[in-house]
């Protein structure tokens, strides 16, 4: 189809009109197929839709094109060829061909674009609360369109008519539309423009669509549905200050809002997020209804790194950043999400990528022992949002297991939260990054698994641990007055029962290990049996608050590690014990140490007792505390310790009013 001024929505516009198709035999022409009739349908418009205002702007009458095929259902069990333009080329009013089944009767059914998949139900078909009835088309709104500049993608257009008395089909559009015109600041080398709802809304896929009594239509979700659509680079590259238009289902509201992301040939992308959708004149949440069109107007430049929503950034294509490690849908597949809400919910596991939201004050549960045996994330949507309860353990035994943006609770664990008890291999990478683990009375991930024996040969290749907190617990008696802190003497990474020379690295930086109460534990406990190990580890920019490792041993006990970098660190002990060497560093072998700028602070200024960094090594504290007396803490050193923030700042978001009110 074509358009006097713009190629604009292809043929189904016109299939918007109410369109008079009336039925001729066509006795010149053969029958393709047995029991199929062949026709001829008269296409013409009334005034009805001719013409489709968009934010005010006129676009021209759609033209049949030589190239429109049609799809028509005549209610019987075949299938029939796609329809085809015969006349009438570059009009408003064209002649259609195609044939029938003998003995078909009215109503006929007919869609546009042509789609093989498109099926015809004659059956009542319900979904959520809403029923379509006196039969339905099962269509795809796809969820990767075409850019066209002042136009929709046809294929994307779709239309529903029915013929109810041999002669008329009235043709009706199907979708709703996002409008926008792109800043010239981020047009160059731009490859692909997605749109996600924020409230997760299904926006594309397989939908029913029918008739009301009325003649309005009708539609619902058919399964198979997609929270984003992307729009690929269009023919003529794409333009600024030229209207675009994705395609997306009706009948949706937008409450939370929408993200926009745009991707470049380098492999970069931006985005913008509003927080808010469409209002009506009541200022509620506005249904997108059928022929809605958000109008977003001349959008701002964009902002470059991940939308705040990681489901809605994953889903579009960006990388996600765990601890340094990079995860996207292309290399990790389809990720799912999991919401909770006022009630506290068991957590449904399964490998791969799964991004939790918490909608209310509800927590989830792990109260039966769950296995990774293949590559395993753990994503809350946001940093501190997400809450579970550990009451049984991982079994990590294949594959990278890693929590990200989680609050865990595990004070009802004895041994550990994770081990690789039952692996057959190494594990690749154990990570977590941005969780806060509260109430500690055990290790974190302890080897302990494998087939052979006390110690196990098997182990995890990477600990990669970053910008997350770990709390010991801490019980108080009943009357109050007395508390009792657990000791962690295993350390949060525990290596201790394997035989394995494999771990390649540990990394714990930018992290807090802190107790309300004077504890003793470690951070990283290496085996003392094996003398060829390998690792190298980093810890940097930590803060150790009110913990130490007690008699001969060390928080970091790191016996025959290859090296170890330690720099920027605070350690704030209380109540060290005279009677025992205290070790920051515990290895008794040769090896390499790169420490600079730690600090280290006893909590009470008339200790005079001694504390070792690492063998002989006599530490120099730095004065009284730095850190407060209770948590929260707060470094007192600026640039030192786990003081973080976020990196984006309420003074750094942009604002814009577009054509509609639409703030980013």
């Amino acid at each position: 189809m074509k358009t006097q001024k713009f190629f604009f929505l292809g043929a189904a516009l016109l299939m918007a009109a109410s369109c008079a198709l009336e039925l001729i035999p066509d006795e010149e022409q053969i029958a393709p197929e047995v029991n199929l009739v062949p026709v001829t349908f008269s296409v013409g418009s009334d005034t009805e839709d001719t013409k489709v205002y968009l934010g005010g702007e006129n676009f021209k009458s759609v033209l049949w094109s030589s190239d429109d095929k049609i799809k028509v259902f005549d209610r019987t069990t075949n299938v029939l060829s796609a329809f085809s333009v015969t006349g009438g080329y570059g009009t408003t009013s064209a002649v259609i061909s195609g044939s029938i089944s003998t003995g078909a009767t009215t109503p006929y059914f007919a869609m546009y674009p042509y789609q093989e998949s498109a099926v015809y139900t004659a059956s009542n078909v319900t979904v959520s609360s809403t029923t379509i009835s006196g039969g339905c088309i099962t269509m795809n709104i796809p969820n990767v369109q075409k850019a066209v500049a002042g136009s929709v993608d046809p294929s994307a257009f779709l239309g529903i008519a029915k013929c109810t008395d041999g002669k008329t089909f009235n043709f009706k559009n199907v979708t709703a539309f996002v409008k926008f015109q792109l800043n010239s600041a981020d047009v160059e080398n731009l490859e692909t423009i997605t749109y996600s709802g924020n409230n997760f809304n299904s926006i594309a896929g397989n939908i029913y669509v029918g008739f009301t009594e009325t003649n309005g239509v009708t539609q619902t979700y058919a399964g198979d549905m997609k929270d984003y659509i992307t729009l690929t680079k269009p023919d003529e590259g794409w333009e600024s200050g030229v209207n675009y238009f994705i395609a997306i289902r009706a009948a949706l509201k937008f409450a939370s809002g929408f993200t926009i992301t745009a991707k470049y040939s380098d492999g970069t992308y931006r985005h913008l997020t509003t927080s808010y959708g469409p209002k009506n004149d009541k200022n509620e949440d506005a249904t997108i209804s059928r022929n809605y069109i958000m109008n977003l107007g001349s959008l701002p430049p964009m902002t470059s790194g991940l939308p705040s929503n990681l489901y809605i950034a994953y889903r579009q294509g960006h990388d996600i950043d765990v601890a340094g490690v990079k995860i996207n849908s292309k290399n990790n597949g389809t990720a799912r999400l999991v919401s909770t809400s006022s009630a506290d919910t068991e957590l449904d596991f399964k490998t791969g990528v799964t991004f939790l939201q918490a909608t209310g004050e509800g927590t989830y549960k792990i109260s039966s022992e769950l296995t990774a045996n293949s590559d395993t994330y753990l994503i809350g949507l946001e940093k501190n949002s997400v809450n579970i309860t550990v009451s049984k353990s991982f079994k990590h035994t294949k594959g990278t297991l890693a929590f990200k943006n989680l609050n865990m609770d595990v004070s009802s664990i004895t041994n550990q939260v994770v081990s690789n008890y039952g692996a057959n291999v190494d594990c690749d990478k154990f990570i977590v990054d941005g969780c806060k683990v509260s109430n500690m009375a055990a290790s974190l991930y302890a080897i302990n698994g494998g087939n052979n024996g006390a110690y196990k040969p098997f182990t995890c290749k990477d600990f990669i641990i970053n910008d997350s907190d770990f709390q010991i617990k801490v019980t108080t008696s009943e009357d109050g007055n007395t508390t009792t802190a657990s000791n962690v003497n295993n350390g949060i990474i525990n290596l201790s029962n394997t035989t394995s020379t494999n771990t390649n690295s540990i990394a714990f930086n930018n992290c807090i290990y802190y107790c309300t109460k004077n504890a003793t534990g470690k951070i990283i406990n290496l085996p003392t049996n094996l003398s060829s190990y390998k690792e190298t580890i980093s810890f940097n920019n930590n803060t150790i608050f009110n913990i130490h490792a007690g008699s001969d041993v060390g928080l970091l006990h790191v016996q025959n590690c290859a090296s170890l970098e330690m720099k920027d660190n605070i350690f704030s002990f209380y109540g060290i014990n005279s009677t025992n060497n205290e070790y920051i560093i515990y290895n008794t072998t040769v090896f390499t140490i790169n420490q600079s700028g730690n600090q280290f602070h006893k909590r009470n200024s008339s200790d005079k007792y001694k504390m070792y960094l690492y063998k002989d090594t006599e530490v120099s504290f730095s004065g009284s505390a730095i850190c407060e007396t209770e948590y929260p803490y707060t470094s007192k050193t600026a640039g030192i310790g786990a003081t973080r923030t976020s990196t984006e700042t309420l003074s750094s978001r942009q604002t814009w009013t577009g054509a509609s009110g639409w703030t980013f």
